[in-house]
């Protein structure tokens, strides 16, 4: 059996690797081991030198510029509050102003304060003008006075047009003072410058004066068809007192 011719090996080339069998054993370094010992030591000292320094190079909380910085947070914070809190003032005492130049409503009339209650009609004066009689009644706790008519004002009720009648320069009059203690009632009279139809006789008995007070009552529903009472309004006390047509 022929063996096979084997090739001869190639001579090794400067930069082919040798066999194991032929490369040099490197003699082990003994103290190799505890130099890279020293090496991790070193370098982790060195880091924590600079981590040292990064620390100590940071601003403390008691170095001026920390404060400083403080400051101006502060200051920042007070110019906004100020601000906010100035604005806020400007606004609620533009508020109370704007408020206290309106007009103020009217108080409502009371009409429950004193009470009228017809009574009769008369005639007074020289011209025997008609005067139409009332009984007051003073329903509050304080006396009820009137010393002049200021402030007041006497209208007629018109049936029809369920509005009231003012005249210019006061048609309907009365006589002052009018006083009316407290819960009591006083006698009032509401005059009109339009003479009755007969004129009552100074000796008339309670007949006579009764039968004549009816014939008013007859005249002034045919003459004043339309006349559905008086009321009188005091705008110093804001009372309306109504008169109401009994006759």
């Amino acid at each position: 059996m022929r063996h096979p011719i084997q090739k001869p090996a190639p001579p090794a080339t400067r930069h082919s690797p040798l066999p194991l069998h032929l490369r040099r054993k490197r003699p082990v370094c003994p103290w190799l081991p505890w130099l890279r010992v020293l090496v991790a030591i070193d370098t982790r000292w060195l880091q924590s030198i600079s981590d040292w320094d990064t620390v100590r190079d940071m601003p403390t909380p008691t170095e001026p510029v920390n404060q400083l910085g403080s400051w101006k947070r502060i200051a920042i914070r007070s110019f906004f509050f100020g601000s906010g809190f100035a604005l806020f003032c400007c606004l609620f005492v533009s508020g109370v102003f704007w408020h206290g130049s309106r007009p103020k409503p009217e108080k409502p009339w009371n009409a429950t304060a004193i009470l009228a209650s017809y009574d009769y009609i008369e005639t007074r004066g020289e011209d025997d003008h008609l005067a139409f009689c009332y009984v007051l009644e003073n329903t509050t706790d304080r006396d009820y006075r009137l010393e002049n008519n200021s402030g007041i004002t006497i209208a007629g009720r018109l049936a029809k047009e369920k509005s009231i009648s003012i005249v210019s320069g006061g048609y309907e009059k009365t006589d002052y003072p009018i006083f009316v203690p407290t819960k009591q009632r006083s006698r009032f009279f509401v005059e009109i410058p339009y003479p009755g139809p007969t004129k009552l006789k100074s000796s008339a008995s309670s007949d006579e004066r009764k039968k004549f007070r009816k014939d008013l009552e007859k005249y002034a529903e045919t003459e004043f068809g339309n006349l559905d009472g008086f009321v009188l309004y005091d705008s110093n006390s804001r009372y309306q007192i109504n008169l109401p047509k009994g006759w």
